[in-house]
């Protein structure tokens, strides 16, 4: 896990042209809300939502609904967890339930993997209602 967490922000550095270091970096957390300026200003009326409705990266979106619930994947490209998992009620309040590629074990194939080639492209989801499984 450690080596991931390394290789992510070593190639996060190379990306902005931050000078090389010394050292081993060790990150214990890492959490992007995606808290955009946008998403402080106060909706006007009521039925008015923020467009997208997700803040942040989530590309490639796929959709599918049980019940009342809704739930959403995204693609993650080369990083690590993958495929973050939301869920919503009314298809506007999304919330990041989890990760479907949260082990290592999951995705051997990603260490090495240079960041802009391979990795999750538009995972998609599907409900069964016969089995009850995702």
């Amino acid at each position: 896990m450690t080596h991931y967490r390394e290789l992510i922000f070593t190639a996060l550095l190379v990306a902005w042209g931050a000078p090389a270091f010394a050292g081993d970096a060790l990150f214990s957390h890492f959490t992007y809300n995606g808290d955009d300026d946008y998403y402080r200003e106060e909706l006007k009326a009521p039925g008015e939502y923020y467009n997208p409705v997700i803040s942040g990266w989530a590309s490639d979106p796929s959709i599918t609904r049980k019940g009342d619930d809704y739930w959403l994947v995204t693609s993650t490209f080369g990083y690590f967890p993958g495929v973050p998992v939301y869920h919503s009620r009314d298809l506007v309040s999304w919330e990041h339930a989890a990760n479907a590629l949260s082990r290592p074990s999951q995705l051997p194939w990603l260490e090495g993997l240079s960041l802009d080639k391979g990795g999750i492209y538009a995972p998609a989801i599907t409900y069964n209602r016969h089995n009850d499984l995702f």
